[in-house]
């Protein structure tokens, strides 16, 4: 089995936040599915569920140099965002809200920033 690096990975909430302008270093994404009880006196003391609604919910982390000033305006706006894995013909892509942005410094690192979102609708495999 092969390994990928994540070296080549990238980043892009369309027209918002990229690589580029903010130092993103890294980028994690999950998807999640509801599910609902639906236990009754034959499932002989187990619990049963079923399926219900999917979503997705995507993170991002980058270095502040100064350069990129972030409007706290940006919270809320919906874009297209574009996650792409070590190989840059493949990538995650769907319409995702920007819900968060946390600063983040300490004394003995550099400072950093984070952006949380909240997908709407599927999140593609390209």
């Amino acid at each position: 089995m092969a390994e990928l690096s994540g070296t080549a990975g990238s980043f892009n909430f369309t027209g918002v936040i990229s690589d580029c302008n903010f130092n993103i270093r890294s980028w994690s994404a999950e998807g999640t599915a509801d599910t609902h009880e639906v236990t009754d006196f034959c499932d002989s003391g187990y619990k049963t569920f079923i399926p219900g609604l999917k979503g997705w919910t995507a993170s991002a982390e980058g270095f502040v140099d100064g350069t990129n000033t972030f409007a706290f305006s940006d919270i809320g706006t919906s874009a297209t965002l574009l996650l792409y894995t070590s190989d840059t013909t493949k990538y995650y892509t769907g319409t995702a809200i920007l819900t968060s942005w946390s600063p983040a410094v300490a004394v003995d690192g550099v400072q950093t920033q984070s952006f949380a979102f909240q997908g709407s609708g599927i999140l593609t495999t390209v």
